[in-house]
């Protein structure tokens, strides 16, 4: 099999993926950073996320269904379309976006993860155990280039406030970006299946995989301590109380962005697959220690410092937890008849860790320093148990 991205649905998904990422970033951060200066209520942020994340996983599981009798396409453009009618509201209602901030979470993470199960799923279909590797660091480097020019035009437009509209035209921005992610994205992918949705067969099928189920609770506890929501919640949160600005923020994510850019162009280049455990277990090894250092020197620039750690490490253990989950899954020959099933299991456990960081996150109350380091410290233990799973993991070079 050719390990280069060939195919034209690959390159359409990939872009519209890319656009459907930049948006959700910039609004992911920017929405906790909008709700968190108006009320300067850390815990009205943490419910706003626990809804998200739990609409996000209600509705994850139900559109698995759809997607599985083939109908890829719709949730593609309904949820996209959706997006962008969602911030359509958001630009005529700003000035009131506190009193619906409940409804407003509903709204983008039922439609989100309606995109996300046909994605992963198509995804899955287009790539293969050869070039699944080069897919995922091109991503990764796309992904975060646009996080370096999207964040600095927002921010700089925000902290302009052109008319004072500044809020207003962001909010444009990421409505045409879901609109152009939906009109890319719709391509056609043909899969061999003829079996209906049945998730106690596919439960018991992967729980009987021990491979399987080490990858599944592995990507799901990295939900906890490397999760894109958290860390871009937490940690714009963390700065922003130090006192930063918006725009002094974007160029700070920028920053981080071309960390990761640089990160992962290294790891396509020069990381062939069979390092990849040593790779995941040398950044956890990295990430534990940085955590600890965070923990007894907390300290404004060492948190900037630990951010731009994070960036790099999340790349270099990223890419490898995401080509392996795949490619333990593509070894067992039963993997056409419950790829839905699949995408779900490995979902329900990440987003059951996602809402409990965001619940811890509510009971800080506050950036008191023992209720961040309580935190941290969770985070570095999950991502030692993290280091032993994946490095138990048996796996086939390629």
């Amino acid at each position: 099999m050719n390990n280069n991205i060939q195919d034209s649905r690959t390159k359409k998904l990939l872009i519209s993926n890319i656009l459907f990422r930049s948006a959700t970033l910039v609004s992911q951060i920017f929405l906790n950073i909008f709700l968190f200066k108006n009320t300067n209520d850390i815990t009205l942020v943490a419910l706003f996320n626990i809804v998200l994340m739990s609409t996000q996983l209600l509705s994850f599981t139900f559109f698995a269904r759809i997607v599985k009798f083939g109908y890829r396409n719709v949730t593609h453009i309904v949820s996209l379309f959706w997006l962008s009618f969602v911030y359509f509201n958001l630009v005529i209602l700003w000035e009131r976006i506190i009193d619906y901030y409940l409804l407003l979470a509903i709204g983008i993470w039922l439609s989100s993860w309606m995109y996300w199960i046909g994605y992963n799923n198509n995804e899955f279909d287009l790539t293969n155990k050869s070039n699944r590797w080069n897919f995922q660091w091109l991503k990764k480097s796309l992904k975060t280039l646009s996080a370096i020019i999207i964040p600095s035009l927002v921010g700089t437009i925000i902290w302009l406030n052109y008319l004072w509209y500044g809020y207003e035209i962001a909010f444009s921005i990421w409505m045409i970006l879901f609109l152009l992610s939906g009109v890319i994205g719709i391509i056609k992918v043909e899969y061999a299946t003829d079996t209906k949705y049945n998730m106690r067969k596919a439960l018991q099928k992967v729980t009987k995989n021990k491979d399987l189920t080490k990858v599944a609770w592995n990507f799901s506890l990295l939900g906890f301590s490397l999760s894109n929501p958290l860390i871009e919640t937490i940690f714009p949160l963390l700065l922003f109380s130090y006192g930063i600005t918006e725009i002094n923020l974007w160029f700070l994510v920028s920053f981080f962005a071309i960390i990761t850019v640089i990160a992962s162009y290294v790891f396509g280049k020069f990381v062939h697959y069979k390092h990849y455990r040593k790779t995941y277990i040398f950044s956890g090894i990295f990430y534990i220690t940085s955590v600890l250092i965070l923990i007894f020197f907390p300290t404004y620039w060492y948190v900037i410092l630990f951010a731009s750690i994070l960036n790099l490490l999340f790349t270099f253990m990223d890419i490898p937890q995401s080509v392996y989950s795949a490619n333990v899954f593509h070894d067992v020959r039963w993997y056409e008849e419950i790829t839905s099933e699949y995408m779900v299991i490995g979902e329900t456990p990440l987003m059951f860790w996602r809402i409990l960081a965001f619940i811890c996150i509510y009971f800080i109350w506050s950036f008191d320093a023992l209720w961040v380091q309580i935190l941290f410290w969770i985070m570095a233990w999950i991502i030692l148990i993290s280091i032993l799973l994946f490095s138990s993991v048996k796996l086939q070079h390629s």
